[in-house]
Formats: structure tokens, sequence, C-alpha cells
């Protein structure tokens, strides 16, 4: 297979649904990393996909419980690069911006049930183009990491449930039909998605 150009494969964070007309935040949507007008695309990612199973050991035997998937969890790590005036978002800005998404994720969920709406509409989406990955995601932890050899990088490392895999779930019917309105999307995520879609209708037609 000849190798591919890496470069304009993005990774976008975006936040959709939920009461967002109060937030106090003012920040550009969606998040987009690996793209001249993002952030640095992160230095390590990681998907752990877990099985639900448990093995009973006796003298005589083992047998295993099976209970299906687990649920899986997604992490990466990085920096948000050197503030340069040729770049629009990199260093505290950058950090900052993703600190921000994270945090309105948790405030919109609470603006929205105390407003007597379901705070289960508010969806973190997940769109990789590289890894060809499409997920809806519940934010664990995020941490900043400051070093004394790196004084001037901002390093971050961030983990994440996928509460659903919008390609295998809906390839295996996990999904209703109406389970997102993808209307709010920009034209770069409905793209990644559109990709996701077809990679999972490519793997369906071989399985």
């Amino acid at each position: 297979m000849a190798p591919f150009n890496q470069a304009p494969l993005p990774i976008l964070l975006d936040l959709q649904g939920g009461n967002f007309f109060s937030s106090p935040l003012n920040f550009p949507l969606p998040l987009i990393f690996g793209s001249p007008a993002g952030i640095i695309r992160p230095e390590n990612l990681a998907l752990t996909r877990p099985n639900r199973g448990t093995v009973l050991s006796t003298y005589a035997n083992a047998w295993l419980d099976d209970f299906g998937r687990g649920v899986p969890v997604l992490s990466f790590s990085g920096h948000t690069g050197w503030q340069e005036p040729s770049v629009a978002l990199a260093s505290i800005v950058a950090f900052k911006l993703f600190e921000a998404l994270l945090v309105e994720y948790e405030e919109r969920r609470k603006r929205t049930a105390a407003a007597g709406g379901d705070p289960d509409t508010v969806k973190l989406l997940y769109f990789d183009a590289l890894n060809a990955q499409a997920f809806v995601l519940y934010p664990i932890e995020f941490t900043l990491n400051r070093t004394k050899s790196h004084p001037l990088l901002y390093f971050y490392q961030a983990r994440f449930y996928v509460l659903f895999d919008l390609i295998y779930d809906s390839l295996y019917g996990y999904l209703p039909t109406d389970f997102l309105d993808f209307t709010g999307l920009g034209p770069m995520a409905k793209n990644i998605l559109e990709l996701a879609k077809n990679f999972g209708g490519f793997l369906g037609g071989i399985l």
C-alpha cells in the first residue's frame, strides 16, 4: 500500500446539543487538532477496548464468564506548541480553549437539566480522520503538566470514556436512526463523519 499524506487529516472535538444559549464562554467550535488553523496534533493517542470477562479458576478447571464488550477508553496527550505570530492557536491560548471545552461540557449538562431538559442531549463528539474513528465521549480527566526542562510548553493528558462508537454501534444496529442530529456540524466534521460511515460500510462488506 502506497504511503499517504497524513498532514491534512485532523482530529475534531465538537460540543453539540443542550442549553448553549446562556454560556459565559465564547470559543470556536469545533476544536481542531492537526490543521494549520488549529492546535498541533497530539503526540500520543491510545484507544483501549476492554471486554467484560472474568475467569473463575478452581483446582479442577477454569471457567470464563463473558458479559460482552466493556466501555472503551480513549486517551491522548501532547502539548499545545509554541506561541508564534503565524500560529493562531498555540501555547496557553490553545490549552485554555481545550480546558474550556471540557468545563463547558459539564456546565452545559447542568444548565440543560436545570431548565428541565435531558442532559444526555449534550454530546461531546470526536472525529478522527487519520484513524477513521467517530465517537461520543465522556471526559474522565484532564491534566496539565508543566516541566522545568520545557518551561514554555503546556503539556496535557486527557482521558475519555467512549459512550458510543458511531461506526461499530451503527454497523451492529445499536444506534437508533435519530440518535444524533448532525445538522449543526460544520463541513469538516461532516466530511470526517462521512469518511467514518464509509469505512464502516466497507467493514460491513468484508466481515
